[in-house]
């Protein structure tokens, strides 16, 4: 299981009150980034990271890196 995201936890890490830190967490689980962990509270929002968006948000880099062509690297000027 991964970590638990709270308000607690985003406040204390970003260093932003904890209004700021519901309205982040509320966006990003309607934009399907964080899925509830268990039965939610109207008081408590626990929260953990949907892995499946994660994983493929990596599988979309990785593509675009390897359709990415390589730059040459030049070689020293020499004196």
């Amino acid at each position: 299981m991964g970590a638990l995201i709270t308000v607690s936890t985003v406040s204390d890490k970003f260093k932003v009150n904890g209004s700021l830190a519901r309205r982040c967490i509320r966006h990003f689980a309607k934009s399907g980034l964080l899925v509830p962990a268990g039965d939610q509270n109207s008081k408590q929002y626990i929260f953990t990271v949907n892995a499946q968006v994660v994983a493929a948000q990596k599988a979309a880099a990785a593509a675009a890196a390897a359709d990415k062509p390589q730059a040459q690297k030049k070689a020293p000027a020499k004196k």
